[in-house]
């Protein structure tokens, strides 16, 4: 049995989930913490918001966190549906993106919960070395890396997919320069977010059409002349499964805080 096979279904299904669980838990905590802007604030008036309703805030960090570990899975998924040396390189980058903003986010579960009224020094420790460095530096770096990787690789006959991932990535990797104190980078950090959470769910929305096609539940309609008999042959996968990009789906070797804070 191998044990590399593609998942385009399960690839899918935790691209979707960790879309719509990590813009829900910052919905959440932007309700219950007014997260992030609570960041902004004297270290002891958001130590004391946290205390206020910490079940609260730490379930949204918990769900958060979810999200953020979905990253690894996923590029490890995504990278079977296509094989090649890019994709492995985006897999490697979509891991290091999920350690770091899970490193980051977890401190908000496993160590702000400990700290006292008086721990300011600190919680305001805790939030450079393992939010704005690690978590926020590094994953905005390898999660743009991860993003201009896959866009490039399954954007090759879908152009808008690839302009879309490449617009997603430098939003995101704007939020790198929010050390210089522009904050026009948060913004363009946030809207960036934004836009690749909607960018994961067209390629996960993509991984399903492509089943379909190479399952027979969905046909590719032709107009009817030559052109269009060769415009559909040229998008139904092959025999052997290939799908995105010329890769195969579904046999054979497989290949958000905001500014998003951690």
């Amino acid at each position: 049995m191998q044990t590399h096979q593609p998942r385009p279904v399960l690839t899918a299904a935790l691209l979707a989930a960790g879309a719509l669980a990590s813009n829900a838990a910052f919905i959440w905590l932007g309700s219950v913490y007014d997260y992030p802007a609570v960041l902004s604030r004297p270290a002891a008036e958001a130590l004391a918001s946290f205390h206020d309703k910490p079940e609260a805030v730490v379930a949204g960090f918990s769900v958060l966190s979810a999200g953020a570990a979905l990253m690894a899975p996923i590029a490890v998924l995504a990278a079977r549906l296509q094989p090649g040396v890019a994709m492995r390189a985006a897999a490697w980058a979509g891991i290091v993106a999920a350690v770091v903003q899970l490193a980051g986010l977890l401190r908000w579960v496993t160590l702000v919960p400990m700290l006292g009224p008086d721990d300011t020094g600190t919680f305001t420790l805790l939030n450079l070395v393992l939010g704005k460095v690690l978590g926020e530096w590094f994953g905005y770096l390898f999660t743009a890396a991860w993003t201009v990787l896959v866009a490039h690789r399954f954007g090759m006959h879908r152009r808008w997919f690839a302009w879309w991932g490449y617009a997603s990535a430098l939003l995101i990797a704007a939020g790198l320069t929010s050390p210089l104190g522009l904050e026009s980078a948060d913004i363009a950090n946030f809207a960036g977010y934004v836009l690749w959470s909607l960018w994961l769910l067209a390629f996960a929305a993509l991984i399903l059409r492509d089943r379909a096609l190479k399952d027979g539940i969905l046909k590719v309609r032709g107009t009817g002349n030559r052109d269009g008999g060769r415009a559909a042959n040229a998008a139904r996968p092959a025999p052997g499964g290939a799908g995105l990009a010329g890769g195969t789906v579904g046999s054979g070797a497989m290949d958000p805080e905001g500014g998003l804070r951690r």
